[in-house]
C-alpha cells in the first residue's frame, strides 16, 4: 500500500487551506438560512446578547439568571461577532463554520504527517460532508468550535513521537493552548479524547510507551487547566460556588450516571445507540467504516498512526456508550478519526488507477455539478448564494485534483 507523497511539497498545504475556507464560506452561507431553531441556540444567543447588554463578561446570563451548563469561551465569541455584525442568525452562528474549516484543516494536517497529503485532502472532504458535521457546522453551539479544539490537540499530539528538544516543547505549548480552548468551551469533559487515545495508542503500540510523551502530555494538560482555572475560579466566586455545583457537578458527574432531559434509558438498550448514530451521521462513508476499520486493527501494532486513530475511536466510543445520558454530538470528536480512517481506505484503493482515469472522471463530474449549481442558482433563488459557494468549493477541489494528479 503505496501512500505517502513527497513530504516537502506546499501543494497539499495550498489544496487544504483552500479547501478549507471554501469550507467556511460554504457553511458560513447557509448560517442565515434559517432561524435559532435547535433548542440550545436560543439560550447560547440569548446569553451573549445580554453580555453585550449587561458588559459583564465574567460568567454568562439567560433571562437574568446564571447560565452555568457551559464555560465562558462560546459566550464570548458569539459575543465578539454580535458586536461586529449585529444581532443576526449569521453572527451568532459564525464561530461553527469556522470550527468546522479548521477541524478540516487539522484533520489535514494530521493526515498528511500520518500518511500522505491525499489522506490529509480526502480526509477533509469526507470530514466536511458528514451528516452531523453539516447539521453542527450551521448551529450556534459549542461543538464546532469544541471539534476544532480537540482535532488541533490531537495535531500536537501525533507528531510527539517523533519529535524532541525545542520541537517537543513548541508541541507541548501548542497540545496546552488546544485543551485549555477545549476546557473553556466544554469543561473537563473535553480532555477525555486526547487522554484516552494517547493511553489507548501505549496499549497498541510501543511508541506511545513512552515516559516522556506522558510527561509531556500530563505537563499539557496541568498548564491548561491552569488556564481554565483563571477564569473558573473567579467565575465561581463570583455565582457563590454554583459553577462549580452545576457546570461540573450536575452537567458532568450526574449526566454520567442519571439520564437528564430525557437523552437515555435503560443502560443495556442504548448502549449500541452511538453505532446508530455513526451509521446514520457518517453517511455515505459509513459503507467504507468496516473496511477502514479491519485495516486499522490489522496495523496497530507496527503503524504509529493506525494505532493512535483506532485508540481516538475506540476510547472515547466505548467511554460514551456507558454514560447514562446520549446525544449524538457527545460523539462528534471521533469525527475526524473516521475520516482519516476512511480516507486511508479511500486513498489505496483508488491510488493505483487515479492517473490514469480518476481525474478525467472527477473533471466530468465536476462539469456536471457545476451544470446543475447554475440551474439551481437560475431556477430557485434562494439558493443562488448557496450554489455560489459550492461552485468555488467545486473549483478550489478541481484545482487541487489537478495539481495534485
Amino acid at each position: 500500500m503505496v501512500l505517502r507523497g513527497p513530504a516537502n511539497s506546499w501543494t497539499g498545504w495550498f489544496a487544504a487551506v483552500g479547501l478549507a475556507v471554501m469550507v467556511f464560506l460554504l457553511y458560513l452561507s447557509l448560517t442565515p438560512q434559517t432561524t435559532l431553531w435547535d433548542r440550545d441556540e436560543p439560550r447560547f444567543a440569548g446569553a451573549a446578547v445580554e453580555m453585550l447588554e449587561s458588559g459583564q463578561y465574567l460568567y454568562p446570563t439567560f433571562n437574568l439568571e446564571p447560565r452555568l451548563v457551559k464555560p465562558i469561551l462560546i459566550y464570548w465569541l458569539m459575543a465578539l461577532s454580535t458586536s461586529i455584525l449585529g444581532q443576526s442568525e449569521l453572527a451568532l452562528r459564525f464561530w461553527s463554520p469556522l470550527g468546522m474549516a479548521l477541524a478540516c484543516l487539522f484533520t489535514y494536517s494530521i493526515g498528511r504527517h500520518l500518511w500522505s497529503r491525499w489522506v490529509g485532502i480526502v480526509a477533509m472532504v469526507v470530514l466536511a460532508t458528514s451528516p452531523l458535521v453539516a447539521l453542527e457546522a450551521v448551529a450556534a453551539t459549542t461543538d464546532a468550535v469544541l471539534l476544532a479544539a480537540v482535532t488541533a490537540s490531537m495535531a500536537a499530539l501525533v507528531r510527539f513521537p517523533s519529535s524532541q528538544g525545542t520541537r517537543r516543547l513548541m508541541l507541548v505549548v501548542g497540545l496546552a493552548l488546544a485543551l485549555a480552548t477545549a476546557l473553556l468551551t466544554k469543561g473537563p469533559v473535553a480532555l477525555l479524547v486526547p487522554i484516552l487515545a494517547v493511553a489507548g495508542g501505549a496499549v497498541l503500540h510501543n511508541a506511545w510507551r513512552s515516559w516522556s510523551i506522558a510527561r509531556d502530555v500530563m505537563v499539557a494538560a496541568v498548564l491548561a487547566t491552569g488556564l481554565f482555572a483563571l477564569w473558573a475560579i473567579p467565575a465561581n466566586a463570583a455565582t457563590g460556588g454554583r459553577f462549580l455545583e452545576v457546570g461540573i457537578g450536575r452537567e458532568v458527574l450526574q449526566r454520567m450516571v442519571v439520564p437528564f432531559e430525557g437523552h437515555g434509558g435503560s443502560f443495556i438498550w442504548t448502549l449500541p445507540l452511538y453505532l446508530v448514530v455513526i451509521v446514520a451521521g457518517f453517511c455515505p462513508w459509513t459503507l467504507v467504516l468496516p473496511k477502514a476499520i479491519r485495516l486499522l486493527v490489522g496495523q496497530c501494532r507496527n503503524s504509529i498512526g493506525s494505532a493512535l486513530i483506532l485508540a481516538w475511536i475506540a476510547g472515547p466510543l466505548g467511554l460514551m456508550s456507558c454514560v447514562a445520558t446520549k446525544l449524538p454530538h457527545y460523539i462528534l470528536p471521533l469525527w475526524p478519526a473516521l475520516s482519516l480512517a476512511t480516507a486511508v481506505v479511500l486513498v489505496a484503493g483508488f491510488e493505483l488507477n487515479w492517473r490514469q482515469t480518476g481525474v478525467w472522471l472527477f473533471l466530468g463530474g465536476a462539469v456536471a455539478g457545476a451544470g446543475t449549481l447554475v440551474w439551481l442558482a437560475v431556477v430557485f433563488p434562494a439558493a443562488r448564494v448557496p450554489s455560489f459557494v459550492m461552485l468555488l468549493v467545486l473549483f478550489t477541489s478541481v484545482g487541487a485534483v489537478w495539481r495534485l494528479r
